[in-house]
């Protein structure tokens, strides 16, 4: 049976860090809910889960056939100009992603509907490294189709 919440991230991992523009600021520093912080560690993403509403509708195996998944994407950077250029290339990468079957890492399939962007906020953490960080919250919607 599938899990909606690790599935639904590791689709979203799976197209992120399979993208070349993500790559040129992230390279591998794409983590799923938890990143290890440190001095050399930024720019990096880091992919949560807020919350799953499911359809009223049963499928075959017993849970709903569409549930609908907040996504929230934390981009971390010391440049602001480069945080802002990530943020489009993560909105590019995934707002109105077509429907398609996504081989996330964990080697189950993950049927998505669509993902759409919901918003995104900015903030300014002044403690951290010599002259701060940048950080922006990403909001999306990934609709995954249940059997």
């Amino acid at each position: 049976m599938a899990n909606t919440w690790g599935n639904s991230i590791a689709a979203i991992f799976y197209i992120l860090s399979n993208d070349s523009d993500i790559y040129t600021i992230y390279r591998d520093r794409i983590y799923p809910v938890k990143a290890v912080f440190g001095p050399n560690y930024f720019p990096m993403l880091v992919v949560n889960i807020t919350n799953t509403n499911p359809s009223n509708e049963k499928g075959t195996n017993g849970t709903s056939k569409l549930d609908v998944v907040n996504i929230e994407i934390q981009a971390f950077n010391y440049s602001y100009s480069e945080l802002c250029t990530g943020q489009e290339y993560v909105r590019a990468a995934l707002d109105y992603k077509p429907e398609g079957i996504y081989p996330p890492a964990s080697g189950e399939l993950v049927n998505v509907q669509s993902i759409s962007f919901q918003g995104m906020d900015q903030d300014f953490l002044e403690d951290i490294g010599e002259n701060g960080l940048y950080v922006s919250n990403m909001r999306f919607q990934l609709r995954q189709k249940r059997s």
